[in-house]
């Protein structure tokens, strides 16, 4: 299965990994590589409850940003 993953670098240094499919699912890391291995870890939940078939392995297809946050700072 493969998903699309978002990566963005926030103004704080850190990364933002959301799939557009399943905008709820968030991920942090100081990496985007961090992020998208957090990202792999925190989307199976969402597939779960969303009943798709769930995979040995996920892959994700990425864009990357570093122009500008993924989300608006509280």
């Amino acid at each position: 299965m493969e998903l699309c993953v978002l990566i963005s670098k926030e103004l704080d240094g850190t990364y933002v990994a959301v799939s557009p499919s399943f905008p709820e699912c968030v991920s942090k890391g100081m990496s985007a590589k961090e992020a998208l291995d957090v990202h792999r870890l925190n989307i199976r939940p969402h597939l779960a409850v969303a009943g798709d078939y769930m995979p040995d392995s996920l892959d994700f297809h990425i864009v990357e940003n570093t122009s500008a946050p993924a989300l608006p700072k509280s």
